[in-house]
């Protein structure tokens, strides 16, 4: 997405948040732990790019709630029985 300048579009921590439907207090746990979406640091704000919130979503897909057991680490496991996903 860009806007009028032609750059790229970037996200406030609190319109990252609402676009995650998360609150910002888990956005900022999230960022400090290293286990949220890539972030931008411009000067001291943080900004997000809205390709890098939905490479995030993409990536927290799950077929079980235990462990941190990804789709594609089930799925790459499946190829390697000879199973299909």
């Amino acid at each position: 997405m860009q806007g009028a300048s032609g750059l790229e579009t970037l996200l406030t921590e609190r319109e990252a948040a609402k676009v995650l439907q998360v609150s910002l207090v888990t956005v900022r746990r999230w960022r400090r732990l290293g286990t949220g979406p890539i972030f931008r640091k411009l000067g001291r704000s943080v900004r997000y790019r809205p390709a890098d919130i939905a490479d995030f979503v993409a990536g927290t897909g799950r077929m079980t709630t235990r462990g941190p057991q990804r789709i594609q680490t089930a799925q790459a496991l499946l190829r390697q029985s000879g199973k299909s996903a």
